[in-house]
């Protein structure tokens, strides 16, 4: 994250990391990556950046060509041979349904969080609370499965307004699908 910063790649991290402070104790939203969100320009250069420090995307994940990471996918796992994992996000799947919730709003809304002693920008709580919403329709082509989704959703539900999350959902084009 640091190597984003010093190339000047706005990020914001997003689900895990991001949830993890708003439970009654951290233990109670593990995760064992971090998600981050970029800007569509910015992705291939944030990808750059991490495959400059070591990080990589393992054999069974790559895509054919290139530029399906950017057009094709919303985001690409990166892992590093320490242990290191990164999810680095230019869109929000499913895109069917966020073609009008960007990253550019997400990032201009990131909010400063401390977890583990560590200050970072996390997308907004309602962002998280939608994002976590859309993931339990888009989880690995088995839509409500993950009992880890729900229970982001109902972690950021007790935390945010329903009001502002209504008007939010309304504003991106999400309400209906929601």
């Amino acid at each position: 994250l640091h190597a984003f910063k010093k190339a000047q790649i706005e990020f914001a991290i997003t689900k895990g990391l991001g949830i993890a402070p708003f439970p009654k104790r951290i233990q109670e939203r593990p995760y064992s990556d971090l998600d981050l969100v970029v800007r569509p320009e910015a992705f291939q250069a944030a990808v750059a950046v991490l495959v400059g420090i070591g990080f990589g995307e393992e054999q069974k994940n790559r895509q054919p060509w290139p530029f399906f990471n950017r057009w094709c996918r919303e985001a690409i796992n990166l892992r590093a041979s320490d242990g290191g994992s990164l999810d680095v996000h230019h869109r929000i799947p499913p895109w069917y349904w966020t073609t009008g919730f960007g990253t550019e709003r997400l990032l201009a809304e990131a909010e400063l969080q401390t977890s583990l002693g560590v200050t970072l920008a996390c997308v907004s709580p309602r962002h998280n609370l939608l994002i976590a919403a859309l993931h339990i329709f888009s989880d690995r082509n088995r839509p409500g499965h993950s009992l880890m989704a729900w229970r982001d959703l109902l972690t950021m539900a007790s935390v945010c307004s329903p009001d502002e999350v209504v008007a939010e959902a309304t504003e991106v084009g999400l309400a209906g699908w929601l």
